[in-house]
């Protein structure tokens, strides 16, 4: 999944250098603004890709250790591994969220006056992939696990295709500000649909987290009369470290929970980029990169842990 560093952090760099060859003075506070925003978009999506590959390995750990405290290392097969989430299912979470990421960019680049024939070609294949999504992606791929009717499934995927179009189909011509208002109910529907994954998310990692912690626990008890005093505490330490980082971690989906919905709330602001005082603006764009700033550690720190 982090194969979208390469191409996300090139596409951002062209819109940063078409926006600093080409910002007139007025535009500059505007265009510092939008960047940011770019940047929050960009943290948010690097962490989600991050969170999954990370809680990825973290779920196996805890399914390895349910399944063996369950019957014993001969129980293991593939069948008794669930994954935390399919692959597929991932991939569909961060096609959107790179489609944002993109919407963003896209934004900045216009603010400058370099043509943009080098970003429309970058960004091509996203488009298409965006534009692509129907009704069935979203209700397999994006809500399996979320109940929802059929007109909130058209909704987001309408949402979805209208951020592809924009990407590709967005020029110069046409004011940011009037952009920005006018992709406003889609990004808004995408957020939407977004939040509501993250809340799902968050339940069933608590859920994993709670079956692995039990698991462990029924080990150490099972086993115990065979166990020295250290091993005793070696293994209980273990399950204390676990309901520490299980704590940490819902914290962390919480965190990624309220970046989402940040980026909703930002959005509905942005068209006040262009303001000469912009104070809301610019306290939502500090909240967003903070919160960033928080997963990213998080995530980071369980990296550290595993190596």
């Amino acid at each position: 999944m982090n194969s979208l560093n390469g191409t996300r952090v090139g596409l951002f760099s062209i819109a940063v250098a078409l926006l600093i060859a080409g910002c007139s003075t007025a535009d500059k506070d505007a265009a510092k603004r939008i960047v940011a925003f770019s940047q929050a978009v960009a943290l948010t999506t690097q962490n989600t890709s991050d969170a999954f590959d990370t809680l990825e390995r973290r779920h196996f750990d805890l399914e390895i250790a349910r399944v063996v405290a369950e019957g014993g290392w001969q129980q293991l097969n593939a069948d008794r591994i669930k994954p935390f989430l399919d692959p597929g299912d991932a991939q569909a979470r961060l096609l959107v969220l790179q489609g944002l990421q993109a919407y963003a960019e896209k934004l900045s680049a216009i603010m400058g006056n370099e043509p943009l024939d080098a970003y429309d070609k970058a960004t091509k294949d996203l488009s298409d992939s965006l534009q692509n999504v129907n009704e069935e992606f979203v209700k397999t791929k994006l809500w399996s696990a979320t109940p929802v009717d059929s007109q909130q499934i058209q909704i987001a995927a309408a949402a979805i295709n209208a951020m592809g179009r924009w990407i590709i189909e967005a020029k110069r011509q046409k004011a940011v500000k009037a952009s920005i208002e006018e992709m406003h109910p889609h990004i808004t529907n995408i957020v939407a649909l977004l939040s509501r994954d993250f809340v799902v998310l968050r339940r069933n990692l608590r859920k994993a987290y709670d079956e692995g912690i039990q698991a462990q626990k029924l080990f150490v008890q099972h086993y115990q009369d065979k166990m020295d005093a250290l091993t005793q505490r070696s293994e209980i330490k273990g399950i204390a470290d676990l309901i520490i980082e299980q704590n940490k971690a819902d914290r962390a989906m919480q965190s990624m929970e309220k970046a989402v919905e940040g980026l909703g709330a930002t959005h509905a602001e942005l068209s006040s980029a262009f303001n000469r005082s912009s104070a809301r603006l610019e306290q939502l764009l500090s909240d967003l990169i903070e919160e960033g700033k928080q997963v990213k550690t998080f995530y980071d720190s369980l990296e550290k842990k595993e190596k």
